[in-house]
Formats: structure tokens, sequence, C-alpha cells
């Protein structure tokens, strides 16, 4: 395996997390009536977006496919629906083994971004995608670089700049290993931010490469001892040398092209909407409103300072969307009462948000994997350890604390949402608080019957220590 043959869909590399990806690829496809009167920032993004991709068609000698002409032309009328066909046409080309000189170039993600641009108004309400994208423009200062990690957060921030790097740079962080993303990226930034070589990345792939032999020669040496190698980082042997592929291949690896970037620009601030989490950056983290800051040096401890105003801009946030009923005394019961009454009964009676947001699934489900991420990647990380030692029982307390608020919050947010429910189990199961972890996972059930990983994940718990009452 080389560094550009690493496929580059990730996924978290904790036990039971495979039922994540599952989730999150039937996640990632948002259904809803066609857009209309998309935001005239969004028309204007399309429209330079074909400049470029016109241009990148001359510099090449070929002219826009009639595929790629159709889509842009749906795309700026606000025709969601048609303007899926000949998309769903560019990215099965895309993904053969015969692409073409089209989609060999940069116009295949300028094609990808246009897509991530209308699919925000697709299936929910304007307004509230609108509020989303300003809440992830109010956190990127001018002249940072950005690592967006979900689709509304590489497709929002990078549709609502002025231009490409005004008035900051977006960059996603799940394709970095893709050499035609990483082309794309240099076509959109130039000079002006450091972006690897192909040769540095190659560096980057020879790097993880040797940390994985080492790992891996570990684990033949010491089968006794816990596994260093993740559980999704699959080996084969090739002339007695070990090969590494799979999907926790690929988060690694992107973890060290994330970090050469990181070094590469020391002027730049950096800020972070996590798809998965990359272990390195978790000492560098500080939560940024929406997002996460990832901060120049290791950050020796989260002040209660830092928390405050974390809280203050979710409880606000919260107010605005599901209203102000998770506080720190909320029970796991009454967030679950809560939420089957608003999410699976409809019963908006006493409802103090916005109704709209319980019918934007597109929201919903951002706004959870927000508050997730800051949960599980500052919070739940510094409760185990903090400043490079293990955590004082004062500062897992704190820590565990405003962690379990923010899960709460995000499972206000969309119940049914796989990484708050996953990290909440963690937590909980931590405290031995199983029958708490059976109500989340029970309610979310009941709002998506037909995926299989809750009851996977309710006999995973069945087995753990302490569990008296291991029925489901």
């Amino acid at each position: 395996m080389n560094s550009h043959s690493i496929q580059t869909r990730i996924s978290l590399p904790l036990c039971l997390a495979a039922g994540l990806l599952l989730i999150r690829e039937a996640e990632n496809t948002c259904s809803g009536q066609p857009a209309t009167n998309l935001p005239a920032e969004i028309v204007a993004y399309i429209n330079a977006a074909e400049v470029r991709a016109n241009e990148i068609a001359r510099q090449n000698n070929f002219t826009l496919s009639s595929d790629v002409k159709s889509f842009i032309a749906e795309s700026k009328a606000g025709r969601f629906e048609e303007a899926q066909r000949p998309y769903s046409n560019i990215r099965k080309t895309a993904d053969s083994t015969n692409p073409g000189a089209e989609l060999r170039t940069p116009i295949v993600e300028i094609a990808r971004d246009i897509e991530l641009a209308i699919n925000a108004f697709a299936g929910g309400d304007r307004a509230l995608v609108v509020a989303l994208g300003k809440d992830y423009m109010d956190a990127l200062p001018p002249g940072c670089i950005y690592f967006g990690g979900t689709d509304p957060g590489r497709g929002l921030p990078t549709a609502l700049c002025h231009a490409p790097g005004d008035p900051f740079f977006v960059i996603s962080q799940n394709p970095l290993a893709a050499p035609v993303y990483m082309d794309y990226v240099r076509r959109l930034y130039g000079s002006r931010i450091k972006i690897p070589t192909t040769n540095e990345i190659d560096d980057c792939y020879y790097a993880y490469y040797s940390d994985a032999s080492r790992r891996w020669q570990h684990d033949k040496q010491f089968p006794e001892q816990p596994k260093q190698l993740d559980q999704d980082e699959t080996v084969t042997q090739q002339d007695g040398k070990p090969q590494f592929n799979g999907q926790g291949a690929t988060l690694r690896l992107d973890a060290f092209i994330a970090k050469k970037i990181f070094d590469s620009n020391p002027e730049r601030e950096f800020y972070l909407e996590e798809s998965y989490a990359m272990e390195w950056m978790k000492p560098y983290l500080t939560p940024a409103g929406a997002i996460m800051k990832i901060n120049r040096e290791p950050v020796p401890e989260i002040t209660q300072e830092a928390i405050n105003r974390d809280h203050t801009f979710w409880c606000n946030l919260s107010r605005r969307t599901v209203g102000d009923f998770v506080t720190y005394d909320t029970s796991v019961k009454d967030l679950c009462d809560f939420c089957e009454k608003v999410y699976l009964r409809h019963d908006e009676s006493g409802f103090k948000g916005d109704p709209k947001f319980l019918r934007s699934a597109y929201t919903q489900k951002t706004y959870a994997k927000l508050r997730d991420s800051i949960a599980a990647s500052i919070y739940q990380a510094r409760a185990e350890v903090s400043n490079g030692s293990k955590a004082s029982p004062a500062t897992k307390a704190r820590m565990l604390k405003e962690a379990e608020f923010a899960f709460k919050q995000a499972l206000a947010f969309y119940p049914a949402s796989p990484e708050p429910i996953y990290h909440s189990m963690i937590l909980l199961s931590s405290q031995q608080r199983f029958e708490e972890i059976k109500m989340i996972i029970h309610l979310a059930q009941k709002l998506d019957p037909k995926n299989p990983v809750y009851a996977s994940w309710l006999g995973y718990l069945s087995k753990l220590p302490g569990n008296t009452n291991p029925e489901n």
C-alpha cells in the first residue's frame, strides 16, 4: 500500500465504533423537498465555482462534460433533485477505474463543494441553515486555517466565504490523502498558505508506515498486552512486509498530514470542526463557539473561564433551537421523556424552542455532532489525561460534569445521533449507570427501529462487569 492507495473514508478507532460508520454513511444523504430560492451568497459561490471549472478545462484542453454543465445549471437554479441526477453520474464516473481526463482534475472537487452547498438547503428550513452557517462563520477569525469535518462543516463555510481564503481557508479533514483533493486545495489557495507537496505527503505516509509497523511488531511480540493497532487497521503481508489498509489506516495517515499542515503554517491560527477525533489534536483543543480551536501549543488545562464561555454559548444556542430544557440537574430519564414527547410523539405542547427545528434533520444532526465533539475530545478526554498526566480527582469531576451536560444537550438536539449515544455510553458505563444508558439506547431504537447497531450496543452492555441487570 502506498499513500495514494489508502481509501479516504475513516472511522473512530474505538470498540463498537464500527456501528457509527454505518450510521454516518446513511446520514450523509439529506432527503427533502427540492431547494428553492437559494441565498444569493450560495448562487454567487456556484457562479464563481463554474468559472474555476471552466478555467481548469481550458488549461487542460477539454470542455466541460454535459453532466458537469447540467449539474451546475440545475444547482444555480436551486433544483436539488434535478441536480442530483448528473451529480450521481459525476461521482460514479469519478469513482470508476477510468474516470477520464475531466474527473482526474479538481473539477470533481468543485462539483462536490457545490453539491454540499445546495444540499444544505434541500431538506431543512432556510433560516435555520443560514443561522447554522453564521455559527460557523462567527467562530472563525480572518486569516485562519479551518479543518472542516462533516458535510455541513465543509460545505457551508466554503460556500459562504467571499472568495477562496477570504476571510479564511477551508480544508476538509477527510480527503487529505487524496491527490485530486490536495491539488484542488493548492489551486484554491496558491502560495498564501503552505499545503504539503506530493513528496511531503509521501513522507507522511512513510511516517505512518513506520509507526504502524512498530505497533504491529509490538502486538506480535506481546500478544498478552493491549493491542496497539486499531481494530480497523487491517494488515496483510507482501514479501514478508506488513501492508496496512482499512479505515484506521486512513484516519492515522490523515492525522499525519493534518499535523504537517499545522506545523507548516506557524503564523496561522487553526480551527476544527471534527469528523473523527485525531489524537494528536486533543491536548491542543479548546472550545471556540460552535467548533474548536487548535492552539499552537498544548493547553495545560481548560480554565473555568473557558468552560463558562462554552456553557453560555451552547445554552443560548439551545434556547433558540430546543429551548433551555437541559441543565446540569436534568436527569437522563427527564431528557428521554422530553425527546420522546417532541421527536417521537410530535407533541409540542409546552415546547419552548423553535418548532421548525424539530423538522430540520440537517441542523439537528449538525448541532448534535458539533456539541458532542467538544464534549468528547475536550471534556471527556481531559477527564482522563490533563497536562500530560492522569487527571486529578478534582479535574476529573469538573470535566465529567461538563461532558455529561454537553452530551445531554447533543441528545436533545438529535436523540438518535450516534456519537453522543456512543460517548455517553462510555461515560455512564464508567460510573456503572447502565440503566440510564439503556434508556438512551431504547429511545434511539424507537426513533430509528431499523438500525441494528443499537441492539449490538445493548449486547455489549450486558457483558460489562458491574451490570447487575444485563437484560435488555
